[in-house]
């Protein structure tokens, strides 16, 4: 009896924990800054208005990664109307953490 009660327990706890493992998704989003969302005066979030003409919101952290020309630039300098291509994770592609945030030319 204790010897199933143990098995069974194992495996509840390892498919949880294989689900959780799996739960995140890569995104690349491309398209244009539509709004800017500040937290005490600094860009918390950017929300996107991609190709297929969705808005998107996209968390810029501390480690978020941002360059133009394949330079370092700072959130500050991150405008409404840059053309973006950023790469983020997370549970779904809205509101995931932007991991590379690259200012491009515009796309036609």
């Amino acid at each position: 009896m204790n010897k199933q009660i143990v098995v069974a327990v194992f495996l509840l706890f390892s498919s949880l924990f294989s689900t959780a493992a799996y739960s995140h998704e890569s995104f690349r989003t491309i398209g244009v800054i539509e709004n800017l969302i500040l937290k005490e005066e600094e860009v918390n979030y950017i929300q996107v208005r991609n190709q297929n003409d969705q808005s998107v919101q996209l968390w810029i952290s501390g480690a978020t990664e941002i360059s133009k020309d394949d330079q370092a630039i700072e959130k500050s300098e991150l405008e409404v109307g840059n053309t973006v291509v950023v790469d983020s994770y997370g549970d779904g592609y809205n509101y995931s953490e932007a991991l590379t945030v690259r200012i491009v030319p515009a796309i036609p």
